[in-house]
């Protein structure tokens, strides 16, 4: 099962621009001089990474934090689980997070989470657990 670790963070950030580069991430360059910024986990099956999940918190509205994620292509039917989603909105709620918003590709993800549709992002709002 995939399960998040919030590690140190200026070595995450060095292993999610290193996995940036290896697999040709799109988006790298839009990260590179923002990642300083992210609170990232890193995501991990077994000890084999799975992808990441990175938060930038919103200049001005600190309590929303945009989410951005890299999925590697093997984990890519089996990444998101119940524990994992539970253990990242737990946490950056603790971090003194109330809104996650996407803005981008993973506004699917946050819909079937129950997120509201706002314009061009989605927006959950915390505390949230993903129940059966």
């Amino acid at each position: 099962m995939v399960r998040p670790i919030l590690d140190d963070q200026p070595a995450l950030r060095q292993r999610l621009l290193h996995v940036m580069t290896e697999i040709d991430y799109p988006h790298q360059v839009r990260h590179e001089d923002i990642i300083e910024n992210a609170i990232i986990f890193e995501c991990s099956d077994e000890g084999q990474i799975a992808g990441y999940l990175w938060f930038y918190r919103i200049l001005g509205s600190e309590h929303i934090w945009t989410v951005h994620m890299l999925v590697l292509n093997n984990f890519r039917k089996r990444f998101f689980n119940r524990s994992l989603v539970n253990a990242i909105c737990g946490t950056v709620y603790a971090l003194g997070c109330d809104i996650v918003r996407a803005e981008n590709n993973y506004q699917d993800w946050l819909l079937r989470l129950k997120g509201v549709q706002i314009d061009d992002y989605v927006d959950l709002s915390l505390p949230y657990s993903w129940r059966l």
